[in-house]
């Protein structure tokens, strides 16, 4: 059997049709039948201009995170600076009531009414400074 173009035709015509249409004619622009690349698309722009926010965004997060690392390292040192100076202070205080008892110690002797005497007022002394370091000085 022999198949000729009629045959063919008849069944598959409509096919063949449908696969002619979606040919290009020649009358089409370049443009239309080969898209432009994507770079010089306005997509393409705005996926450019967003990029660039991004990095430009990226750089902000960066110096922030900065300028709070170096606002905290200040605040930090500011604040072992006044725990050094308090820690002295407290150390000054208690040397200077450590000298005082001993002072009391050595002028009361064995004299019992003496050394009484002495520790109230060391005490006294002491609940002064303390109220003093502590801030509840009048």
């Amino acid at each position: 059997m022999t198949v000729t173009q009629g045959d063919i035709l008849a069944k598959h015509g409509k096919d063949i049709e449908r696969w002619f249409d979606r040919v290009p004619e020649r009358s089409q622009r370049v443009d239309d039948r080969y898209p432009q690349p994507p770079s010089l698309t306005k997509a393409a722009g705005r996926d450019r201009r967003n990029e660039g926010n991004y990095l430009a965004d990226l750089r902000e997060i960066a110096r922030s995170i900065e300028r709070d690392a170096a606002q905290t390292l200040r605040r930090y040192r500011q604040e072992v600076g006044e725990l050094e100076a308090d820690a002295r202070l407290t150390t000054e205080t208690l040397w200077q009531l450590h000298k005082v008892r001993l002072m009391s110690q050595a002028l009361a002797g064995e004299d019992a009414e003496l050394q009484s005497k002495g520790a109230i007022l060391n005490d006294d002394l002491f609940h002064r400074c303390r109220a003093r370091l502590l801030g509840f000085d009048d």
